[in-house]
């Protein structure tokens, strides 16, 4: 019973109430132990009175089956002549933890009478008050009980029901009585327990925890003075040490000069439901994997010492740290691995904070959290949040493999930076974001009020990013690819600006990392795949068909279909799969290798052109990339701006030149901005090319009078070699401009 009152509070966070409940899906133990327990057990909704859940023992009890008591309430189970006045004392009562109601009549679906023992309580399910019940039957039982008039056989039977045990004593003759539980209770046996049980001594509250045999003194002391009944629950202790709760009822009666002549009662031993009470509190405020506190717990503690005239006086340090490649762990390794791996970093957390003062714990992902309240100022907290880094920083071996993870700590100071516990884990989040664009030599970022605007303007973008498209502020420019051996446009990639109503036209460096990190680059990835499709559509429709090319996120990869928003798209604008490329970065490529290659190749499949943009950027060599089907390697404008000032880069871009074309790949260096360099890429031998010296990115209208003009005349550029002379591309483009391509 004690794991179905933890399973049904459990429930309290489930989405729905009148459908299958979410908490029975739990992969917790408590689900099996509701489903196939002996004991019927049910849920029902405290102010539908209609039934939530029931387990199979309810069921063969009753008759009833799953789906016809799912469409009942609790009242039609009643006796119509017993009255709601007890299911009306069950929903007015708002005590915590298990409370028995004795038994009641409940009618069979075959019209047969049961009569059950009811033990509540009260839980939330979908943030709505419902109660969880367990019942016994005890028809059999009560039905032997009142054949029998001898007061030992009905204390011997109604002992046995939920392991209560009953006492009686005389005060007048010492006289007293025990059912056999309470000899079981206390873990002793008659010939042991009995000859002390007198007028004057009492073994119960002999056997009584120190600790609460005050308690026990104070409550029967009450109890005699006002003859009133007494409830209290209490530990006690069994002749092998172990220490039991119990719940003891009970109450005085007196003789007619108002003297106390007898005392009846009732022990109910509730170690387990106490326990798991116990072990639920425990999770409710501890990370589940780490054994850590949970971000409950640090908001609990953070509230309670972070405040003005909290129970911190002096200043309190609050650091944030976050791991860079946990996800990528996860993704190649499992997530099981990538369990063992955050078990092992909360561990050395925990090595390196003392037993006294603060708080360690987990926020949620690969999000750990330390405050410390004796470390002094920013040079104690620095030195700190160095050795941290280091311990996190060593080499992780587990399962055979050694890893390194890159820490990352965001540091706030109260009450320096905040006087709030919120603005503290505000603060310190927004430190965080600035620590992982720094390398780990440079240790923690500590919170500065210049970052605060940053977040600000950041979180602006979101929101305006979030109304961008449906304003249709989005648009699309379109930058062609020169093969020089034709001197013609072979294909264009499509580039998105934002027409931001206030800041103007915008790039996508000031806002594609916001919507990647919001998700809204989904949605957005979505719009830019289909217009360009439609384009190029227009394109073929002038008679100058010309492949378009669409940069997709790891983002789109990871959240949606991509195969299947491609085809829906090629569908809907009736353009052909061959005049599409998707150009992918490396890195989001081989992140998911195996999951990767299948969408890839469902892709290739289709007659999509697959490129890798940005090579050499990377962690990942051509090797690697071997196994996936590729078209077209692009070489990353990093490499091609310095050609002919640095030669380690012509070797790396002639290195990479030579090795596609060794695995009969395209290959397309963009970002060329000068003569210099066009001539270096042809000696080279490629011949692609894309960058500000043939041509910005194009507006739609724009690009489409380039691509009339390339149709009517036939060399619309000079030929190219690493000897020719300098050429105008004034008059049909832009002067060559020293900006990005993107």
């Amino acid at each position: 019973m004690a794991t179905d009152v933890v399973a049904a509070k459990e429930s309290a966070e489930a989405p729905r109430v009148t459908e299958e409940p979410s908490w029975r899906e739990s992969s917790w133990s408590y689900r099996e132990f509701f489903r196939k327990n002996p004991y019927p057990m049910w849920i029902w909704d405290l102010e539908t009175f209609r039934f939530l859940d029931v387990n199979d023992a309810a069921i063969a009890h009753y008759g009833y089956s799953r789906d016809e008591f799912l469409a009942m309430t609790v009242k039609e189970v009643r006796l119509p002549e017993d009255g709601d006045q007890a299911l009306k004392d069950v929903v007015a009562n708002d005590k915590p933890g298990l409370v028995y109601w004795g038994a009641v009549r409940h009618r069979k679906r075959d019209g047969g009478i049961l009569e059950v023992e009811i033990t509540t309580n009260r839980v939330e399910v979908g943030g709505r008050p419902a109660n969880f019940v367990m019942l016994n039957d005890v028809t059999e039982r009560l039905n032997a009980l009142r054949a029998r008039a001898e007061t030992e056989s009905v204390l011997a039977a109604v002992q046995r029901v939920g392991h209560i045990g009953i006492w009686y004593r005389n005060l007048m003759t010492g006289e007293v009585i025990w059912t056999d539980e309470m000899y079981r209770i206390f873990g002793r046996s008659r010939e042991e327990i009995y000859a002390p049980i007198d007028a004057t001594s009492d073994a119960a509250s002999r056997y009584t925890y120190a600790e609460d045999v005050e308690l026990v003194k104070r409550t029967l002391e009450e109890a005699r003075r006002s003859g009133k009944p007494y409830e209290l629950r209490h530990r006690v202790v069994r002749a092998d040490g172990e220490v039991r709760w119990v719940h003891a009822r009970g109450w005085y009666e007196y003789d007619e000069r108002g003297t106390p002549s007898r005392m009846i009662g009732t022990l109910h031993d509730i170690t387990e439901p106490v326990r798991a009470e116990e072990r639920l509190a425990y999770l409710a405020e501890h990370d589940h994997l780490t054994g850590l506190a949970n971000r409950t717990a640090i908001e609990t503690y953070l509230q309670s010492v972070a405040t003005p005239g909290g129970a911190s006086d002096s200043r309190l340090a609050l650091l944030f740290i976050d791991f860079q490649g946990l996800k990528a762990i996860n993704y190649t390794l499992g997530h099981a691995f990538g369990d063992r791996l955050l078990v092992e970093i909360g561990r050395r957390m925990t090595a390196q904070h003392p037993a006294r003062g603060g708080i360690v714990g987990r926020w949620g992902g690969d999000n750990f959290v330390i405050v410390r309240d004796d470390l002094g100022d920013r040079s104690g907290v620095s030195r700190f949040a160095k050795n941290l880094l280091g311990g996190l920083s060593a080499p992780y071996a587990i399962g055979g493999h050694q890893l390194r993870l890159v820490p990352s700590i965001g540091a706030a100071l109260y009450p320096d930076d905040a006087t709030a516990s919120e603005d503290l884990v505000a603060c310190a989040n927004t430190a965080l974001s600035h620590a992982k664009e720094i390398t780990r030599d440079k240790g923690a970022r500590f919170f500065a009020a210049e970052m605060r605007q940053a977040a600000a303007e950041r979180l602006a973008t979101e929101m305006d990013l979030s109304k961008a498209l449906l304003a249709g502020e989005f648009r699309l420019v379109y930058q062609p690819v020169i093969d020089l051996r034709t001197r013609r446009a072979v294909s264009a990639e499509a580039l998105i600006r934002w027409q931001h109503p206030e800041r103007g036209l915008l790039g996508p460096e000031s806002f594609l990392e916001v919507a990647e990190q919001s998700g809204l680059i989904v949605p957005i990835g979505a719009w830019v795949l289909r217009e360009a499709c439609a384009a190029a559509r227009r394109w073929s429709a002038l008679g100058t068909p010309l492949r378009v090319a669409v940069n997709v996120s790891a983002e789109q990869i990871n959240r949606e279909p991509i195969a299947d928003l491609v085809r829906t798209v090629l569908a809907d604008t009736k353009l052909d799969a061959s005049m599409l490329s998707l150009e992918l970065t490396e890195n989001v490529i081989v992140r998911d290798a195996g999951e990767g290659r299948a969408t890839l190749q469902r892709l290739r499949d289709m007659g999509v052109s697959i490129a890798v943009d940005d090579f050499g950027t990377g962690n990942n060599s051509l090797a690697q990339l071997k196994h996936f089907p590729i078209d077209t390697l692009k070489i990353d404008r990093g490499f091609v701006q310095d050609l002919g000032r640095d030669p380690f880069e012509s070797a790396i871009a002639q290195a990479i030149i030579a090795l596609a074309r060794g695995r009969n790949l395209t290959v397309i260096a963009e970002g060329a901005e000068s003569r210099e360099q066009v001539d270096i890429l042809a000696s080279l031998g490629c011949t692609l090319i894309q960058g500000y010296y043939f041509s910005k990115p194009l507006e739609p209208e724009e690009f489409e009078r380039f691509l009339r003009a390339q149709s009517q005349r036939t060399n619309i550029f000079p030929k190219f070699s690493p000897r020719s002379k300098p050429i105008n591309a004034r008059g049909a483009f832009s002067r060559p401009s020293t900006t990005s391509s993107r």
